[in-house]
This record gives structure tokens, C-alpha cells and sequence, in this order.
């Protein structure tokens, strides 16, 4: 399945698609039976469409592979706003209409505040990094 990596803030790159056996310490949560996308340090409005375009790729793989869940890295995760956070969203709705749990990793504290703050978190699984 792999891990697609959202381009950086101020690159013109285009997703990356990186083999699963590459995927390092992940572990069980990245396994190959579960799509994993890795977010960009920034999640704001200027990276809002190519972040869109990636979860939304993230959520087409998982369908055609049956995954039961989406997984969404955001250990790189530095900067998110209302922007990030509404694309997050529409991936778990989205992802809930197919029948797909949207699985956060790595989740840095201040995005557990923001989705605490506006009353989201429920919405996510949530994985952590084993120490």
C-alpha cells in the first residue's frame, strides 16, 4: 500500500509514494494493509489544496484495497489552522460513508488541543509512536 507523503509548504512537488517496507519505525500502525499519508509541517490555508488532493487520494487507495482504515501521520505536523483542520474533516466524513476509520498518528499536542477546543476529537482514532 505505501505511505504518500503531502508535499511541504513551498514546494511544487508532487506526492510521493513510498513502498511500505520503507515505512521505518511506524510499525503495525503503517502496515500494508492500511494507507498511510504523511502530513506536511503545515497545515494552513496556502497548503489547503495539495493536502486536499493527497487525503483524498489517501481515501480512494483505501477503497480500492477494501482497508479498514486511513491512517494520517502527523508527527511532522508544526502549524495547523482552520484550514488543516477542515480538509481532517471532510477525510473522516468522507471516510465514515465508505465505512473507512480515520486513524491520526503521531499526534502532536497542539492539534489534540484544536480538536479538543472545537469539539472534533472524537471523531479520530487515535495511535501513538511506541517509546
Amino acid at each position: 500500500m505505501g505511505i504518500v507523503h503531502a508535499p511541504n509548504i513551498g514546494t511544487e512537488a508532487a506526492v510521493t509514494e513510498v513502498a511500505a517496507g520503507d515505512a521505518g519505525d511506524a510499525g503495525e500502525a503503517a502496515r500494508a494493509d492500511y494507507p498511510t499519508l504523511v502530513t506536511p509541517p503545515r497545515l494552513i490555508a496556502a497548503t489547503r489544496d495539495e493536502f486536499r488532493a493527497a487525503a483524498l487520494d489517501l481515501l480512494e487507495r483505501a477503497t480500492a484495497t477494501s482497508a479498514r482504515a486511513a491512517l494520517v501521520d502527523m508527527g511532522q505536523t508544526l502549524d495547523m489552522d482552520a484550514s488543516g483542520l477542515g480538509i481532517l474533516v471532510l477525510l473522516h466524513k468522507r471516510a465514515k460513508e465508505r465505512g473507512i476509520s480515520t486513524r491520526l498518528l503521531h499526534t502532536p499536542e497542539h492539534v489534540r488541543r484544536l480538536l479538543a477546543l472545537t469539539k472534533l476529537e472524537y471523531l479520530f482514532e487515535y495511535e501513538e509512536r511506541a517509546a
